[in-house]
């Protein structure tokens, strides 16, 4: 049926409603006019000598007439009332059915509109020029989000958007070889497009109103294997689900203050060619920085490790400073290779840590560090000073195999009485922890929870369980 006989059907409904209003009416007046007849006739009759009952029916008749009246009256008011209530039922049903086939026709349209934009910013992103595939990231970013607020079924296309970002990264889009090289290297104008990526990224996984509440897209799993990023700034973002960065190369800056990983972070293989700090972050799940490779300064400081810590064969070419950090799980700095000063100052190891055949080319300071748990520094190579002042061990402290080549201080530190240290290297034994007045500070200031240090620090070069002491 069309809108125009729709549109008709009203009138024509009010006009029978008004025949049958007119045909009872004139019914009821056809019988008002009898019973006015009847009761004319009747009151002659009585007047013509008739007894009182006579006038009694007469009374009766009127008022039945009256009654008879009444009757057809309300119900000719309430069968029109009858009427015109099913009446507006019925027009707001069709109403009701018009307007949702006018929402879903217009959901539809929305639908495939976000289709067609989407086809259309794919393409912008494989385009020549930089700043056309800048307008594409830009596209995708805002497809995304209106797939998201169009209704909950569509957050697999939004995530589609994601992924599609996700997938440029990946490419070698906007590479050319180097000229000393065949090797690939990013053009100067890709890497304005990577940063708009990761712009991208970093204002939709945080709150704009308040940072400290995560962003539209803080539910998305992010997956950014092999991926290539030159300055990334995630300042504050939130990854509620989990982020994959396996093997990614970040060529310039990586900024990831503050951020917090409520789910897995997998920072395994990648290799940070620029300063990466990670300063007060969050890893709330498992943290795997195993094998990866930082060229310039790492800042860790008053970083929250909730789950285990993996940092094994990873390699430090820069400051590695893990100051004020706490590790709450088990952290792995097996093999590791700190080629500048590494810092843990003040760091708490609640779990176990291992730094077991680590390489400690600068200083090491593990000044105020708490150990709960065991700490596992066995064949360990300090070739700078490495001082544990302050430090507590709480559990075993085993150094079985460790080479100092610097100063060691441990001056004030507080060890248990399983501390190893058989078959530990001190090049410079007489240079321990010097004071300002020139004091020798060694292991005499350490304390020892019921153990003598003497028996664990055995000067007898007879013995092979002895550390090695050399001048």
């Amino acid at each position: 049926m069309s809108a125009k006989d729709g549109g008709n059907q009203e009138p024509q409904q009010a006009k029978r409603e008004w025949s049958l209003l007119r045909l009872m009416l004139v019914v009821g007046g056809v019988i008002a006019a009898v019973g006015g007849l009847i009761v004319m006739v009747l009151l002659l009759t009585v007047r013509r000598g008739e007894d009182e009952s006579g006038a009694r029916h007469v009374l009766y008749l009127a008022q039945a007439a009256v009654a008879l009246l009444g009757v057809l009256t309300i119900g000719a008011a309430g069968t029109v009332a009858y009427r015109r209530q099913k009446t507006v039922e019925h027009q707001s049903r069709r109403d009701d059915e018009r307007a949702k086939r006018e929402a879903d026709r217009a959901h539809r349209d929305r639908r495939n509109d976000l289709h067609r934009r989407y086809q259309e910013a794919a393409t912008q992103l494989g385009h020549k020029e930089p700043v056309i595939r800048i307008a594409g990231v830009y596209a995708i970013e805002a497809i995304a989000n209106e797939w998201a607020a169009l209704d909950d079924t569509s957050q697999s296309q939004r995530n589609a958007c994601i992924d599609l970002l996700c997938g440029y990264l990946r490419s070698k889009t906007g590479f050319a070889k180097a000229e000393d090289s065949d090797e690939l290297k990013m053009t100067s104008s890709e890497e304005a497009v990577r940063n708009e990526i990761a712009s991208v990224f970093a204002r939709n996984l945080v709150d704009p109103k308040e940072d400290s509440k995560p962003g539209a897209w803080s539910d998305h799993r992010f997956k950014l294997n092999d991926t290539h990023f030159a300055n990334a700034v995630f300042r504050n973002a939130h990854f509620l689900a989990g982020v994959t960065f396996v093997r990614a190369h970040f060529s310039g800056s990586a900024w990831f203050g503050g951020v917090t990983f409520s789910g897995s972070a997998w920072f395994e293989g990648v290799t940070f060619s620029g300063p990466a700090q990670f300063e007060d972050a969050i890893f709330n799940g498992d943290a795997r920085f195993n094998g990866a490779t930082f060229g310039d300064f790492a800042w860790l400081k008053g970083v929250t490790f909730s789950g285990p810590a993996q940092f094994e064969d990873a390699i430090f070419n820069g400051d590695a400073r893990f100051n004020g950090a706490t590790f709450s799980g088990s952290a792995w700095f097996e093999g590791v290779t700190f080629s500048d000063p590494a810092w843990f100052e003040g760091a708490t190891f609640n779990g176990p840590a291992w730094f077991e055949g680590a390489t400690f080319s600068g200083p090491a300071w593990f000044e105020g560090v708490t150990f709960s748990d065991p700490a596992w520094f066995e064949d360990a190579t300090f070739s700078g000073p490495a001082w544990f002042g302050n430090a507590t061990f709480n559990g075993d402290a085993e150094f079985e195999g460790a080479k100092f080549s610097e100063r060691v201080g441990f001056a004030k530190a507080i060890l248990p009485s399983s501390s190893v240290f058989r078959a530990a290297i001190f090049l410079l034994f007489s240079g321990w922890d010097q004071d300002e007045q020139g004091t020798q500070w060694g292991l005499d200031h350490a304390t020892f929870s019921g153990a003598d240090p003497e028996a664990i620090f055995r000067t007898s070069p007879d013995s092979p369980e002895a550390p090695i002491m050399r001048e």
